[in-house]
């Protein structure tokens, strides 16, 4: 059993009402706009789609390893199927929305 617990000291208690963020408030957090994440994201995965291409035609001509290419695939596999994977969830967001009553 607890023998005993010590009360906050009061400036523990002043600090933590300081640290917790009022609705609405950001605390400084950055500003994240959603089309350059997105847009972002689709240039990251078709340049990792250009260069595992690349690695696997180089490959075949003899001028990168295969260990390379199969990575740079690999890679450009993974990236795809998260794009694939937020498009999905994107989507399905929308139709619910179209489905909510105003």
């Amino acid at each position: 059993m607890i023998s005993s617990i010590s009360p906050l000291q009061p400036s523990a208690v002043s600090e933590a009402a300081q640290n917790t963020l009022s609705p609405g408030s950001t605390a400084g957090a950055p500003e994240v706009d959603f089309a350059k994440l997105m847009s972002s994201m689709a240039t990251s995965t078709v340049s990792a789609l250009r260069e595992s291409e690349a690695a696997a035609i180089g490959a075949m001509n003899g001028q990168a390893s295969a260990q390379d290419a199969i990575t740079k695939i690999m890679e450009a596999e993974r990236k795809l199927q998260q794009a694939v994977a937020v498009r999905d969830k994107v989507i399905s967001t929308y139709t619910e929305l179209t489905r909510m009553q105003i």
